[in-house]
């Protein structure tokens, strides 16, 4: 780290901190009221913008540094206030890493997820060798294992336009693809709760046994498998996490409710 510039340094450090006590701030608002769709935009803005510096200053890292895991470490006590709020890591290069596979191992409690299409994680949730599995066989309470989707046949969709380029069209279908697997688990019997909802949303949350989640900024491009994304634990005197599961409940109350039968 000793080579990387100083004045870049500088520069991510100041904007990294006050990205995220915005978007803190934004989050805490939410607790008290739904937050407006300027508000929403506001928060997806400031997490994006903090996943790409992120992304471009690790990638300054790395290239001086073999020891990643020691240099996220260190990078995390300097942003100030990091350990109180919970943050525990900063996944980046999210296409070269399989951590889906590790967070559902995580799973024995509670699974929340908002998200646009679930396209990586449906497929390795349900698959025969998932760790997951054991979860869902054993679930008894619906509430323990919740998922939002974006409506495939919502007018976010069908007005996505220039935004969403090429790419909206597939995401429409892999949601409908990951309505179909979960339609069909439910049918078996499997304790699930799915609503839909028709706006883009500001973040992609999953919260695992209420003891960890995981959030990253929204792309209208793709699924933001691309960008890095942070992980919060119940851990430190102002843990955000607790924060986070009354926006997914927020969330949660104002999506409307999943008829799996059109989905089979």
């Amino acid at each position: 780290m000793r080579n990387i510039s100083i004045t870049y340094f500088g520069f991510f450090l100041f904007f990294a901190i006050s990205a995220m006590a915005m978007a803190i701030y934004q989050v805490f608002i939410s607790a008290s009221r739904e937050l407006t769709p300027l508000e929403g935009s506001l928060m997806s803005l400031l997490l994006l913008s903090f996943s790409t510096i992120s992304g471009w200053f690790f990638s300054k890292i790395y290239s001086q540094s073999s020891d990643k895991e020691t240099v996220i470490k260190e990078l995390i006590k300097m942003l100030e206030g990091s350990e109180i709020i919970g943050l525990d890591s900063i996944e980046s290069q999210r296409k070269k890493s399989n951590i889906t596979a590790e967070m559902l191992k995580e799973v024995h409690q509670s699974f929340l997820y908002i998200g646009i299409s679930g396209a990586k994680l449906i497929p390795q949730m349900f698959a025969e060798k998932s760790e997951m599995r054991e979860f869902i066989a054993k679930n008894y309470k619906q509430s323990n294992f919740r998922m939002m989707f974006m409506d495939p046949d919502g007018e976010t969709f069908k007005n996505w336009g220039p935004k969403g380029g090429e790419s909206a069209p597939k995401l429409r279908e892999d949601a409908r693809k990951s309505l179909r697997i979960l339609a069909k688990q439910i049918q078996n019997g499997c304790k699930i709760q799915i609503k839909l909802y028709d706006y883009h949303p500001p973040l992609r949350i999953v919260i695992t046994n209420e003891q960890k989640a995981y959030i990253r900024a929204q792309s209208y491009t793709n699924d933001g498998l691309d960008l890095p994304q942070l992980c919060f634990v119940d851990k430190g005197d102002k843990s955000i996490l607790p924060s986070l599961v009354h926006l997914y409940d927020t969330f949660w109350k104002s999506a409307k409710d999943f008829d799996y039968t059109k989905y089979l």
